[in-house]
């Protein structure tokens, strides 16, 4: 869902741009303000996953934007358009919580698989954008293409109803009843019994859980005092290290997707220079199955340690980010044929950009993890932003694609200062010490 609000700005910041008479300011200060919603829904909301749960905080959130995103169809100024779509990207701005959801469902050996496997919606979101745009800009125009957009944000909120609250963040609540339902209700829907009668995790749990006894007012000042907490805890000194290095490769991934998609199709795929609301849709629907094709590129490799630098989180990086550098240059360049080496950019851009979207929930414990990944993703909007900027640019594609490429080199710098986490249980990485010792390069593999 989030892919597709995102995505869908590259089409409607440039047409709504033309019907309301704006200028590239304002298309760009769509794009700014949509961001800076991301930044205040991460900080403000993602801390509540920790407090009052995975799928409140998740649910309230498609909630959020499934309203003002269909309320942003009917705008009748650019202003209101810049003001509905800040409030969507609030929403977005939670999108960290569900990775963390669903990790803590996955046994280590097949958690990298299926968390990369989780981008196939983004990458799923991106291409039935794209193809919702080309059958309804050039007819109803940008604001049928956002009311249509909204439907599958609608059809989820009902889905959304179907899952389960995380046992593991229950356990830390000490709410072991409903731990044992969550996995209940899991067991009943896959046709078997939960094979125990007792849960445990480990050596940690949260002293703090709720009171209820407590008054609303006093249940507000305790939320709010458990998320300052946990931010606190991210810059202790035993997290500040990884969280540093975190930050920058978020920062970067994030710049190097939002100006590549901008590039591939407010640049390269724009179709007539005099009209900024007209597009080469086929151009831009076979770049967006890329990113399908992407997860499965990194999926035989992400949990293989075996392989050493070629395999684990840090071969399905660091590989395609280097790849990503080589092709983005090549189209930037204009070498023909320019939609081949896109594709290829493209490609190995977002296939790297998804590994690094699905580990953070291996780098935080259980009780901080949601407040650690949605960190990461508020940090990434200054990346984000500055991606839209630098794509939205009078420069000519060559330095634009410069940029591009640049970032994905200090990508592979970073990645290499993380340990490689692939085949290693929650249980093993839920732990409080500094775990940024040496250089991935160097490290050992992990079993």
């Amino acid at each position: 869902m989030v892919s597709m609000e995102t995505t869908l700005l590259t089409f409607i910041a440039p047409c709504a741009c033309a019907t309301f008479g704006c200028g590239t300011s304002a298309q760009t200060t769509l794009w700014a303000v949509t961001y800076a919603g991301n930044a205040v829904g991460a900080f403000f909301l993602g801390p509540f996953a920790d407090i009052v749960g995975r799928w409140t905080t998740l649910y309230a959130a498609l909630l959020l934007m499934a309203t003002f995103s269909f309320a942003s169809s009917l705008s009748p100024d650019m202003s209101t358009l810049i003001a509905l779509r800040a409030v969507v990207g609030v929403g977005e701005g939670t999108i960290a919580v569900a990775l963390d959801l669903l990790a803590e469902f996955l046994p280590p050996k097949i958690r990298g698989t299926f968390l990369n496997l989780i981008n196939l919606g983004w990458a799923v979101g991106v291409v039935l954008v794209c193809v919702i745009a080309k059958f309804t800009i050039p007819f109803g125009g940008w604001r049928d293409c956002i009311a249509y957009s909204t439907i599958p944000i609608a059809i989820n909120t009902v889905m959304f109803l179907l899952i389960v609250e995380s046992p593991r963040w229950l356990l830390m609540q000490g709410r072991h009843d409903d731990a044992m339902q969550s996995l209940r209700v899991i067991a009943t829907r896959n046709g078997t019994v939960v094979p125990c009668t007792k849960l445990t995790l480990g050596k940690f749990h949260d002293p703090g859980h709720t009171d209820d006894s407590a008054s609303l007012f006093q249940r507000i000042q305790r939320t709010f005092r458990l998320a300052a907490s946990a931010y606190r805890h991210l810059f202790s000194s035993n997290m500040w290290r990884r969280v540093a290095i975190l930050s920058a490769i978020w920062i970067l991934q994030a710049f190097l997707y939002s100006s590549l998609v901008i590039m591939d199709i407010d640049r390269l795929g724009s179709d007539d220079d005099n009209d900024s609301c007209s597009f080469r849709y086929d151009f831009a629907i076979t770049l967006a199955t890329a990113e399908i094709v992407a997860i499965f590129i990194c999926l035989p490799f992400v949990d293989r340690t075996d392989l050493g630098w070629f395999g684990g989180r840090f071969g399905t990086q660091w590989i395609p980010y280097l790849l990503c550098s080589i092709f983005v240059l090549v189209s930037g360049f204009g070498s023909l044929p320019v939609l081949f080496w896109a594709y290829l950019a493209r490609l190995f851009g977002t296939a790297g950009d998804k590994i690094t979207f699905m580990v953070p929930p291996e780098y935080f414990p259980t009780r901080h993890r949601a407040t650690g990944s949605v960190f990461l993703y508020a940090i990434g909007i200054i990346g984000s932003i500055s991606g839209a900027y630098w794509a939205n640019d009078e420069g000519d594609d060559a330095a634009l694609a410069s940029g591009i490429a640049i970032a994905a080199v200090l990508l592979i710098f970073f990645v290499s200062f993380l340990p490689e986490t692939a085949g290693v249980s929650l249980d093993d990485l839920d732990h409080e010490d500094e775990i940024v010792i040496l250089p991935a390069v160097f490290q050992p593999s992990q079993t």
